[in-house]
């Protein structure tokens, strides 16, 4: 699965999720490399107010934090009440500015794998003794791997075909 069609199967493993723990209001769930928060955004559909927890989305990219806090701050959840809690941070997932054992969940979509193997060790370091963790990652042989690896291959044909020395020779020509 890509793009929209994706949605439907994540929104069920985020629903899922948040459902099935004891989630309260006080609980602290910290988001990696949250994008625009559609996670945060999920779990405010999912769950009533006096089970949501506060997130905090973590993001390297400030315009990433910004759109998660103008979405978060203008939803309605579809559960009623007040929109989620929520705090944005900008940093890096490979050195996360949390005390240890702080979060009562650690989650991410397709973000966490990016930063690396450090990044997996920073979201162990700030999970609380019996929270909850769940980060979805692209599989190896999965849809993602083949659109990429079918990517590779039309770019190879296109350098094989001289398409981009063409290219550049055309452009330097025409700059001449």
């Amino acid at each position: 699965m890509g793009g929209a069609a994706a949605r439907p199967a994540l929104g069920a493993l985020w629903r899922e999720f948040f459902e099935s723990r004891p989630f309260g209001a006080g609980d602290l769930v910290l988001d990696i490399a949250s994008g625009a928060a559609p996670i945060a955004r999920q779990c405010a559909d999912v769950l009533a107010p006096r089970r949501r927890p506060r997130f905090v989305c973590a993001d390297y990219a400030p315009a990433a934090i910004s759109a998660a806090k103008r979405l978060l701050s203008s939803a309605t959840p579809a559960g009623g009440g007040a929109p989620i809690g929520f705090s944005g941070v900008v940093c890096d997932a490979r050195r996360l500015p949390f005390v240890d054992g702080s979060f009562a969940a650690v989650v991410s979509q397709f973000g966490l794998e990016y930063a690396g193997p450090e990044a997996f060790g920073e979201a162990a370091r700030v999970l609380a003794p019996g929270g909850a963790f769940c980060s979805v990652i692209h599989a190896r042989g999965g849809a993602i791997a083949r659109e990429c690896a079918d990517n590779a291959r039309d770019v190879g044909g296109a350098l094989d075909a001289g398409l981009i020395r063409r290219a550049r020779e055309t452009l330097r020509a025409s700059l001449e």
